[in-house]
């Protein structure tokens, strides 16, 4: 079915986008102005808060086990952020497709931000501790993971709520879905792991923490360049 919006109904504060669902049909739909600045907030709003959030993730970090290098790296990574706010302008304009539209955009970014820095700064810390066998840093990185699976099982959480009110079903299989269940069932298997102060036992919980991290690149960005990533509700730019 293809439906067409007259150019002439919309307002001074509309205009017509040309939008392809999944069996190919074209539609042209009427997007508000104002929408698209909502819209614009919001992405504006995600970067922002991931600089917000390495910088405390880094500050927490160092405060309670003074590690130096974490602040060096927690404000090079909000830098990055930042800088993509200022040069890169353009992408704050784009109009979100209807599912991204919700109130469950910002809570549920804002978790995961969160959680993906704490869950970093625990990475960064097992694979010191691989490196340097002499380095005590098991109970740290239990403590950051503590945090960040908890608050990635909060991310999910309102993930499922979202996708209920925007697709509706709390959880579909897909390939971005399953990924995070395998990120949050390896995390879960690192901080359930029988605690013996071996260097064996240490360095296969700290691989297990690497690959829960690895785990979690593929269900952030990998997943788009899977050829499954075509029939994916989580992949918004495809074409």
């Amino acid at each position: 079915m293809v439906v067409f919006v007259d150019n002439t109904a919309a307002t001074a504060e509309d205009k017509v986008v040309e939008e392809t669902d999944e069996e190919g049909n074209t539609q042209y739909v009427s997007v508000s102005n104002r929408t698209v600045g909502r819209n614009s907030a919001y992405l504006k709003f995600g970067y922002a808060e991931a600089s917000l959030f390495m910088l405390v993730a880094g500050a927490a970090t160092y405060h309670r086990w003074h590690y130096r290098w974490i602040l060096s790296f927690s404000t090079l990574m909000a830098t990055v952020f930042i800088l993509i706010n200022i040069l890169r302008p353009e992408i704050h304009d784009e109009s979100l497709m209807p599912a991204l539209q919700s109130a469950w955009f910002i809570p549920h970014v804002s978790v995961y931000m969160f959680s993906y820095s704490l869950l970093g700064c625990a990475t960064l810390l097992a694979i010191c501790g691989i490196a340097n066998s002499k380095l005590e840093l098991r109970d740290v990185v239990e403590k950051l993971l503590y945090g960040g699976i908890g608050l990635f099982t909060v991310g999910m959480l309102t993930g499922a709520l979202w996708a209920k009110d925007a697709w509706g079903a709390y959880w579909s299989w897909d390939a971005k879905e399953a990924w995070a269940a395998t990120t949050w069932g390896l995390f879960l298997l690192a901080i359930h792991l029988p605690a013996r102060q071996t260097r064996r036992s240490n360095v296969a919980y700290y691989l297990i923490v690497i690959a829960a991290f690895l785990s979690l690149q593929m269900c952030w960005y990998g997943v788009n360049y899977l050829p499954s990533a075509k029939e994916s509700v989580h992949t918004y730019n495809q074409q």
